[in-house]
């Protein structure tokens, strides 16, 4: 005898029982008694993808809407309601990686504007964006 939880349909009762495993030529599943109702109780051993308890128990039924929960990710649209301070901190730093941003392009711009009215030096200092562009496109880095 082992404890198996169980579902009786008919008190609407979740109960971890004393149960039998029994195994037949067709199937092999456990059986025990309600304790309220004393209906027959089956879980079913070798094939718990079609268990009824599974869909039948409001425990498990609880149990997978908590972890529901847990497993939202970042693009859900009811990540910032679940996890509002996790939320805005993400909101924050990709406000600061676009100021960034914005900022190198800015200093980038006055750079070549100081340099541009010279011929001789335009194309060397235009070179000179495009390459560290480069190097911080190919280390990731914004």
């Amino acid at each position: 005898m082992s404890v198996v939880s169980f579902f009786c349909v008919k008190c609407d009762l979740d109960q971890d029982r004393d149960a039998e495993l029994v195994r037949t030529s067709v199937a092999k599943f456990f059986r025990a008694r309600c304790s309220r109702c004393d209906a027959k109780l089956i879980r079913k051993a070798d094939d718990p993808a079609h268990d009824p308890y599974f869909w039948e128990s409001k425990k498990l039924r609880a149990q997978r809407d908590k972890l529901r929960i847990d497993l939202i990710q970042p693009g859900a649209s009811n990540f910032r309601m679940y996890y509002k301070t996790q939320y805005d901190k993400m909101q924050r730093d990709l406000e600061q990686a676009e100021q960034k941003e914005i900022a190198q392009r800015k200093e980038r711009d006055a750079f070549y504007k100081k340099w541009w009215y010279n011929i001789s030096t335009r194309g060397v200092v235009k070179h000179a964006i495009e390459a560290e562009e480069k190097i911080r496109s190919s280390t990731g880095s914004r």
